[in-house]
């Protein structure tokens, strides 16, 4: 009798049939828990973010760092048209660039022009002229009523600007106010951070609320762009992370924060999505 020494043809395609039957589920599984590994350290990123900007507050009397200001020079290099973004403020704090870029997202984008090159500025080649971001600072001056095109519903109703269902205005952190924290009447139910691809929030029409919900045409929040699906905007999966006034984190599907989220007044009851009976 011969001896046997390998596998048969049929053996051999099970084996394979096996292997790829393991493949197929274990894959996703692996995918998951190198998301769920970077979704952990893009929280940790923007705690140590919201630890630095609180340092910064406390060595400046409680005044918040903006998200970005325009220098007033007269004369050197940062004289003229040059902004100085938050970043800037929070690198003698963080001691590192790194905690300025998540692993779930990084846009790399060509340094604006009204960045100046005296700045310390995080994670940017003035070489190749290219500037690296993943996190978005809360800076929703206004609530836009019509001035991109789109038309807010309960703008359009309430005055344009702002809502004003309750006779007040609704503002976030104002680039231009250079205010003290006490402004901020809930820190708990104000974000301050967000997953995002250009370091400020340029009003809301960039914010996530508003291209989810249909009256702004693009967003710069989670991986920005045209699309309201969460699944494509989204950082993790449909989510995205957020670093809220009293510094505590939180995980969000992508287009589900509120206005009133973003506004430095006590005003979710009359927010005109959470209570569009108002409106």
């Amino acid at each position: 009798m011969t001896k046997r020494t390998g596998f048969t043809l049929i053996e051999l395609l099970v084996v394979i049939a096996i292997i790829a039957i393991l493949a197929a589920i274990l894959f996703p599984v692996f995918a998951q828990a190198k998301l769920a590994a970077k979704k952990a350290v893009d929280l940790s990123n923007i705690k140590q973010i919201g630890l630095a900007y609180f340092m910064y507050s406390n060595d400046n009397d409680a005044y918040m760092a903006q998200a970005y200001l325009w220098h007033s020079e007269a004369t050197g290099q940062c004289a003229g048209d040059y902004y100085a973004y938050w970043p800037t403020k929070l690198m003698p704090y963080t001691k590192s660039d790194q905690v300025f870029l998540s692993p779930g997202n990084i846009n790399k984008t060509t340094i604006p022009s009204w960045w100046c090159p005296a700045d310390n500025f995080a994670n940017i080649n003035w070489q190749t002229n290219t500037a690296q971001m993943s996190y978005n600072m809360n800076s929703a001056g206004e609530f836009w009523g019509g001035e991109w095109g789109i038309v807010a519903p309960f703008a359009s109703k309430y005055g344009g600007w702002s809502w004003n269902a309750d006779g007040g205005l609704h503002w976030g952190l104002r680039w231009w106010d250079h205010d003290n924290e006490s402004v901020v009447e809930q820190p708990s139910d104000m974000i301050l951070i967000e997953n995002g691809i250009s370091l400020v929030t340029y009003d809301d029409y960039s914010t996530d609320y508003a291209m989810f919900r249909g009256y702004m045409p693009q967003t710069f929040s989670g991986k920005g762009g045209t699309s309201k699906d969460p699944s494509v905007t989204g950082v993790f999966s449909k989510m995205d992370n957020l670093l809220w006034f009293d510094g505590h984190a939180s995980t969000r599907q992508w287009g589900m924060t509120f206005p009133c989220e973003w506004t430095i007044q006590d005003d979710c009851n009359v927010d005109p999505y959470k209570h569009p009976e108002l409106y």
